[in-house]
């Protein structure tokens, strides 16, 4: 099953390379589908290495080392690229969510996260989710406090309007979750790998 995960989170780093770089060109519906697609192998990758006996014990799963830094590579190519895609599709709802019945209201940005209020956007957020995915694959959740806090320093100029400020808090949470999440499969598989090669059990 943990050969059928390494298999899916490819294919979601494939789709996630593809879909960063065809956000701005693509429709919120059409969005909402590649952000729909990717959380759903992110579902089924977390549901196939957890069934598998030896990864939450901390034992090496059935996978070698070459398949397990296959799986590391597809989780990180999930979880920065991807996430781009994701971002904008949560922040696309919010934005729908947050505009009255029946009022015009500001028209969505083609892309929120090239939004010329929060100019850089794009890259600051591949390096943000790059950064959230070392920094817990290395075993350093307190890197998350430095990278929000050099994101907000970096942002403090331009978060002064209450549009801008929302985007920031809702397009961060987002990226921040989205590499966690594909961070926590990865170190699942490492920790297990680690094990078997020292010969650790439970």
């Amino acid at each position: 099953m943990t050969f059928i995960a390494l298999v899916l989170s490819l294919t979601a780093a494939f789709i996630g390379a593809v879909t960063c770089l065809r956000v701005p060109l693509a429709s919120t519906r059409r969005r909402m589908a590649w952000a729909a697609v990717l959380l759903a192998l992110l579902v089924v990758c977390a549901v196939l290495l957890l069934a598998d006996p030896g990864t939450l014990a901390g034992q090496a799963p059935s996978l070698g080392a070459v398949e397990v830094l296959l799986l590391v590579l597809g989780c990180a190519g999930a979880a920065v690229p991807g996430g781009s895609v994701v971002s904008a599709a949560v922040l696309g709802l919010a934005h729908r969510t947050t505009i009255p019945d029946g009022s015009a209201g500001p028209s969505e940005p083609q892309d929120p996260e090239r939004d010329p209020v929060l100019r850089g956007g794009q890259w600051i957020g591949l390096l943000e989710r790059a950064a959230v995915f070392a920094a817990l694959l290395l075993g350093w959740p307190a890197g998350l406090g430095v990278i929000a806090a050099i994101k907000g320093l970096g942002r403090l100029g331009q978060l002064r309007g209450g549009a801008g400020a929302e985007r920031f808090i809702v397009g961060t949470f987002a990226s921040v979750l989205w590499a966690a999440a594909w961070a926590g499969l990865a170190w699942l598989a490492v920790r297990g790998a680690a094990h078997g090669a020292l010969g650790f059990t439970s």
